[in-house]
């Protein structure tokens, strides 16, 4: 995910319209004319990040009665009357973005959710701070891959001298209604039959087979249409790092099981990936950086799944990745949930009888690779040493192998053979 920010201002006294793009590495200048009214226009590209604060609904004084009276309909219009904020609001509990908002900001959340959902512009939020309305944006986005018609919003502010009196908040939609409707049939056709597919069983089993349907299903491309949202991957199977995270999220909530989005930086560039809650616990995924290849011998590449990045630590995704202060996330420890426990391939001692039923499993079950995790550096070095410098990596190969490839990951204390 590559965001950033630009200004282009126009100064005036009254009227500030301000439009905001969610696209992430995609960049357009739109500076629009000086009017010869009281209007300015704000371009800005945004990153996802501000502070929660305050909120207020303001309205006019009695001079603009009549407005505001037409504002307060359009509220009430798509739902947003007293009763339907409530309604909304009783259904985000539990979300974790939601969740870790005050109050007043989870008003706001439900003003720009229903806003959002129904398509609507130019409605009236209850929040004057534009700080809160993008942090809140991106809260309401983090919780919901569903909505992929969204890339981005535009606000209206009426401001009297210095003070912003009110802000009228519109989404930015890609698709009309026909056409959401339409792709959201195709995408409930695929999201079934991938569900036909998973295991009856623990979270994690679930989630193995959805990172594995991703990354199976994916080929990454950073000029794919749609590539930041789910249809990237459902209807096209071409995306980029917020494709593949917002598609596991679908996959994962539509299981029950709780997942967001968090943010960051990886390999020196902003990326997106998962936060789930498996089976009792906090865990990290990233799909993007699980779809890996290598070169073999005789230069062909293959493709193949780095489950490094299936159930991972807070710590061991903090060796690779650095997380933004954007959202508060869960610095878990315990790797009990980790695709190395569960599959039996965590070594605490350089366990050859262990180390030749991973090897056998693997073969047994048609895998082209063998992934260890060692609990300390020096399990690690020992079964490097043994393996590499000693040529015992032969001992646990079917017989007939003649060479391997490897790769290695120090931080994690990580050995994958390619078979």
């Amino acid at each position: 995910m590559d965001v950033k920010k630009y200004f282009n201002r126009y100064k005036a006294p009254i009227l500030v319209t301000v439009i905001i793009w969610l696209m992430i590495g995609q960049y357009s200048s739109l500076v629009f004319p000086e009017q010869t009214s009281t209007e300015t226009v704000e371009t800005v590209f945004v990153p996802n990040a501000a502070e929660d604060g305050g909120l207020q609904l303001l309205f006019l004084g009695n001079s603009e009665a009549k407005k505001e009276s037409e504002y307060k309909q359009r509220r009430e219009e798509i739902g947003l009357d007293e009763d339907g904020l409530l309604s909304i609001m009783s259904k985000m509990k539990g979300l974790y973005a939601y969740e870790h908002l005050s109050e007043q900001g989870k008003t706001l959340y439900a003003e720009i959710y229903r806003i959002f959902i129904t398509r609507s512009e130019e409605i009236l939020i209850s929040s004057t701070n534009t700080n809160v309305i993008d942090t809140t944006c991106n809260y309401v986005l983090a919780d919901h891959p569903e909505i992929f018609w969204v890339n981005g919003y535009t606000y209206t502010k009426r401001t009297s001298g210095d003070k912003i009196k009110h802000i009228l908040f519109s989404g930015n939609y890609v698709y009309d209604k026909t056409e959401i409707l339409q792709k959201q049939t195709l995408i409930n056709k695929e999201v079934e039959m991938i569900a036909r597919g998973v295991p009856v069983g623990s979270d994690y089993d679930k989630a193995k087979y959805i990172y594995e349907y991703v990354i199976k299903k994916t080929i990454y491309d950073p000029q794919a249409e749609d590539n930041q949202n789910v249809i990237s991957v459902f209807l096209n199977g071409r995306s980029v790092c917020q494709g593949y995270a917002k598609t596991i999220q679908y996959l994962l909530n539509y299981m029950k099981i709780p997942c967001t989005l968090v943010s960051g930086v990886a390999g020196g560039v902003n990326h997106v990936w998962d936060l789930a809650y498996i089976d009792g616990e906090y865990t990290y995924i990233d799909a993007t950086w699980g779809d890996t290849s290598y070169q073999t011998a005789d230069k062909k590449t293959v493709s193949v799944i780095d489950y490094s990045y299936l159930c991972a630590t807070y710590n061991d995704m903090a060796t690779t990745h650095s997380f933004s202060n954007i959202l508060a996330v869960p610095q878990n420890t315990n790797g009990s949930n980790s695709y190395f426990v569960h599959e039996g391939t965590y070594l605490k001692t350089y366990d050859k009888e262990q180390v030749q039923k991973i090897f056998d499993n693997s073969y047994k079950k048609g895998q082209n690779s063998v992934q260890l995790k060692c609990s300390s550096k020096t399990v690690f070095n020992e079964i490097l040493d043994d393996f590499i410098d000693n040529n015992k990596i032969f001992d646990y190969m079917e017989e007939g192998e003649e060479d391997f490839s490897y790769t290695i990951m120090e931080d994690k204390n990580v050995i994958i053979i390619w078979l």
